[in-house]
């Protein structure tokens, strides 16, 4: 509990750490209003692991990995033949 009291002020040391910490919350507010309108209309099942993962690791692992399911569920895949 004591870290717990013990973050804030470090978090508010100075402009710059206290203008990282509120655009890091930002963006990931935005990313999960985002992926909850994005990924019902996409029908992107199981968003629960990219909410976990933007919450533990941050947005910097979950959007990619979003954007990358997304991109295969956009596009139709064109299988080529290679026989000659």
């Amino acid at each position: 509990m004591d870290r717990i009291k013990k973050f804030h002020p470090a978090r508010c040391f100075n402009f710059i750490s206290n203008f990282f910490a509120v655009d890091l919350l930002l963006t990931a507010l935005v990313f999960l209003i985002f992926l909850w309108t994005n990924g019902n209309k996409m029908g992107v099942r199981q968003l629960w692991i990219y909410v976990f993962a933007t919450l533990i690791v941050g947005p910097s692992s979950a959007i990619p990995a979003y954007l990358y399911i997304c991109e295969g569920k956009g596009e139709k895949r064109i299988v080529l033949s290679t026989e000659a």
